[in-house]
């Protein structure tokens, strides 16, 4: 096999691989647009009601201001009218009638500046763009208000689904991670040539083979076990039986090879996980070594290379 087709099988291979990381990162990034977008749209909303809170507190200081105005005015003009009827007006009533007099103009001063804001308030763009009509404030304020719950509803759903995203991720990672170091436990092994694995050419085991057909692939299953330090029956050895199984009926290489490829990478230190991602590219690359010393420099047969999608768990 040469240098060009055993990139392109591991390509294949990481490419099957990271397919689930893509569609994870591609629904992170979507799902952070949204939230982006939603909280966006949040802040507008909770700027309206602000708007409208402010329009709300104007009016009534409007309203307050308007009550004392009058009242002012009204001690205004009686205190003008005593003084104007009092022959002889003492000082002191000339000043709290001048006292008067200014309190009515200060607050009709506040009435004015107030009278103004409000006016601007009900002119506000901003508001009526998003439907807030301030002579039917109560109607639309809680028009805003239902919205705004809406909003924050939905911006806690998209929130949750980027935690169980992030945790998929997460997840992912941690797969991924086990991947590459079977991957890695994979070019160790290959190193050390074919007859590490264990596979050897059709031929001379025609002429070696003297045990009855499973009895190999048993004893195998047993050291790994023993290897492993699993039950016979566990979750862990049924994965790994059927793992190697599947390899012997869809390659080039035995159910007795796989076996001897998942010995060793338990050897080296592979777990389960590590076992089951590393074997299929060990047992490539082991195949890819043997063609070459054979001198054969065909392409690989499609029983050669091993589909990693078949052997998911």
């Amino acid at each position: 096999m040469s240098n060009n087709v055993k990139l392109q099988v591991l390509l294949r291979a990481v490419d099957q691989a990271s397919r689930p990381f893509k569609s994870i990162r591609t629904a992170s990034r979507s799902l952070s647009g949204d939230i982006r977008e939603t909280q966006k749209s949040l802040r507008e909303l909770n700027g309206h009601a602000s708007r409208i809170e402010g329009f709300r507190k104007t009016s009534a200081q409007l309203a307050v201001t308007g009550h004392a105005l009058e009242k002012a005015r009204q001690e205004a003009e009686a205190l003008a009218t005593q003084f104007k009827n009092t022959e002889r007006p003492t000082r002191a009533q000339a000043k709290v009638l001048e006292s008067a007099k200014r309190a009515a103009e200060d607050l009709q001063a506040k009435y004015n500046r107030l009278t103004d804001s409000v006016k601007r308030q009900q002119r506000e763009p901003a508001l009526a763009a998003v439907g807030i009509n301030t002579r039917n404030l109560a109607h639309d304020e809680q028009g805003l208000k239902n919205r705004i719950s809406e909003t924050t509803a939905q911006l806690n759903r998209q929130r949750d689904a980027l935690a169980r995203v992030s945790a998929q991720q997460a997840k992912l990672n941690a797969v991924k991670q086990r991947y590459q170091a079977g991957k890695e436990l994979a070019g160790n092994m290959a190193s050390v040539g074919a007859a590490g694995v264990g596979i050897a050419a059709a031929g001379t085991m025609a002429g070696v083979k003297l045990l009855m057909p499973g009895y190999e692939f048993a004893q195998k299953n047993s050291e790994l076990q023993a290897v492993l330090g699993v039950a016979k029956d566990s979750a862990e050895m049924t994965a790994l039986r059927k793992q190697a199984r599947q390899l012997g009926d869809n390659t080039a290489a035995s159910a007795d090879d796989a076996a001897g490829a998942q010995i060793i990478i338990a050897k080296a230190g592979g777990d389960v996980d590590a076992i089951q991602a590393a074997t299929p590219v060990t047992l490539n690359m082991a195949l890819a070594n043997r063609r070459t010393k054979d001198g054969r420099k065909r392409r690989p047969a499609d029983g050669d290379e091993i589909r990693l999608s078949a052997f998911k768990r």
